[in-house]
C-alpha cells in the first residue's frame, strides 16, 4: 500500500512539473515579439494574442500554435490558463479553415469539472504564454498541403467551485493565423 502510495505521489508531482514547465509568465516589457496581434477584450481587462512561432510546416509535422493573455488591469486577476482546458480549446475553442474546406473537431467527448489547476492568478501588467499541439487525428485533413486559416476564441468561465472575487469570466476572439503546410 506505502509503495503505491509513493508511485502515485511521484506521478502527480511529476506532472504538475510537465504542466509548470508548459506555462511561462513575463512582465509586459519582456513578452516576445511572436507575440504582436493583441486584441483586447471588452471591458479592457484582458488582452489575448494568437500566434505561431513559423508559418510553414511539412506534411508529416504538428502544428504548434501558442496563446498569450495579458492582465491590463492595475490589480491581479484570475483566470483561465490559455489552453487550460485543452479539450475545449480542441473541441470548441478553434476554427480550422484548410484547402478542402472547414475541418472539424473529431476527437473524444468528455464530461468533467475542471480543477483549480486550470487557472492561475496573473499578476497585473504580466502576460502568460502557452504552447498546444493541434494533433492530427483529432482535426482530420490537417495534415494535407496547402493553406491553412486557424481562428481561436479564448474562454476563461467554468471556475470548479466559488470563482474568487477577482475572477475574470469572458471570452476574446483572436486575430486568425495563416499557415501554409508543403
Amino acid at each position: 500500500m506505502k509503495a503505491r502510495f509513493s508511485v502515485l505521489t511521484v506521478l502527480v508531482l511529476a506532472a504538475s512539473c510537465l504542466l509548470a514547465g508548459e506555462t511561462k509568465t513575463y512582465h509586459e516589457t519582456s513578452t516576445p515579439r511572436t507575440l504582436s496581434g493583441w486584441k483586447d477584450s471588452k471591458d479592457g481587462k484582458v488582452s489575448v494574442c494568437f500566434a505561431v512561432d513559423k508559418t510553414t510546416f511539412s506534411t508529416k509535422e504538428t502544428i504548434t500554435v501558442r496563446c498569450a493573455v495579458g492582465n491590463l488591469s492595475d490589480k491581479p486577476l484570475t483566470i483561465l490558463r490559455p489552453f487550460g482546458d485543452r479539450f475545449y480549446a480542441h473541441s470548441s475553442g478553434f476554427a480550422i479553415l484548410g484547402p478542402d474546406g472547414a475541418i472539424p473537431y473529431r476527437g473524444p467527448m468528455k464530461e468533467y469539472v475542471l480543477g483549480t489547476s486550470s487557472f492561475l492568478e496573473l499578476p497585473a501588467h504580466t502576460v502568460v504564454d502557452e504552447t498546444v499541439e493541434l494533433p492530427m487525428d483529432v482535426f482530420p485533413g490537417l495534415g494535407k498541403a496547402g493553406l491553412y486559416t486557424i481562428g481561436y476564441q479564448f474562454m476563461s468561465g467554468g471556475y470548479p467551485k466559488d470563482p474568487p472575487a477577482n475572477f475574470w469570466g469572458g471570452q476574446i476572439k483572436a486575430t486568425s493565423l495563416t499557415i501554409l503546410v508543403k
